[in-house]
């Protein structure tokens, strides 16, 4: 299990690698540039290895604390297609999103960047991922 801190302002999110499972915990704030800087450092990982699971978990940040604009939205999806069209077949994205707008939000993100090789799952908590990948996780 291999994990990073990303740092961009006051915003921090950690970064494990354990497995086929790329998580990544937003511990206090997601904003545009928090957003973009994690695309950018999950895109190296997967330049490196495939890695077939990838967990974005926003349980610990309040709605409030979760500002993307919605140019950016556009944006992520625009490069998750670009990062999803080297996936492995069948890849799984989840979004964990207990509060309602970031709920809404994930799925938003995930209708404009679905395609045919990587399946988007928005749940509620940690709770409604399935056992394989939530005991891997450092929860």
């Amino acid at each position: 299990m291999k994990t990073h801190r990303l740092e961009v302002g006051e915003a921090v999110v950690e970064i494990t690698v354990v497995d086929d499972i790329i998580y990544a915990k937003g511990l206090n704030l997601i904003d545009d540039a928090t957003a973009i800087a994690l695309i950018n450092y999950i895109r190296s990982i997967l330049d490196e290895t495939s890695h077939t699971v990838r967990v974005y978990d926003a349980s610990s940040i309040s709605s409030d604390r979760f500002v993307l604009s919605s140019k950016l939205i556009g944006e992520l999806a625009f490069r998750a297609r670009q990062m999803n069209a080297n996936a492995p077949e069948c890849s799984n994205i989840y979004f964990i999103a207990p509060e309602p707008l970031i709920f809404g939000l994930a799925r938003m993100l995930e209708m404009q960047a679905a395609n045919e090789s990587v399946i988007y799952h928005v749940v509620n908590s940690i709770d409604d991922l399935p056992e394989v990948i939530r005991s891997k996780l450092p929860v």
